[in-house]
């Protein structure tokens, strides 16, 4: 089961991607503005630059919607993630869905701080191990 904390950073990975692609359109979209003086008329034919315009706002609906798709499935993750039984699952969860210190997983599960970094210590290196065994 540990390996769903995997899926779920990849999730954030691919989340990430997305806003940075969003990103990306939306400023390449507003040079391409048609009040943009510096890019219409120089470079390209009004037709043709209209014909970008039209290519990006189709590719950031496109990102947009995937980009929720991913959002919604994060949420999903975290709600199955969260229901893990056991104290390696809670401070799996803690540390990596909700960027916790060990302190702070500590005082909230109501563990010592030695305690939770060897579980926290026995977590790392079983998802390093089966890390290891995927990549093979």
């Amino acid at each position: 089961m540990l390996d769903s904390y995997r899926v779920y950073m990849d999730l954030i990975g691919e989340i990430e991607v997305l806003e940075i692609q969003i990103e990306s359109a939306l400023q390449e979209r507003e040079n391409w503005h048609f009040m943009n003086p510096n890019r219409l008329g120089r470079t390209l034919p009004l037709d043709e630059a209209a014909l970008r315009m039209d290519k990006l706002s189709e590719r950031i609906e496109w990102l947009t919607e995937r980009l929720e798709s991913k959002k919604n499935l994060r949420l999903r993750v975290e709600e199955k993630l969260n229901q893990f039984e056991g104290i390696e699952f809670k401070v799996a969860y803690l540390r990596v869905v909700e960027n916790k210190s060990l302190e702070e997983i500590a005082e909230e599960l109501g563990y010592s701080i030695d305690w939770i970094k060897r579980v926290s210590a026995k977590v790392t290196v079983h998802l390093e191990y089966t890390d290891t065994l995927v990549k093979r």
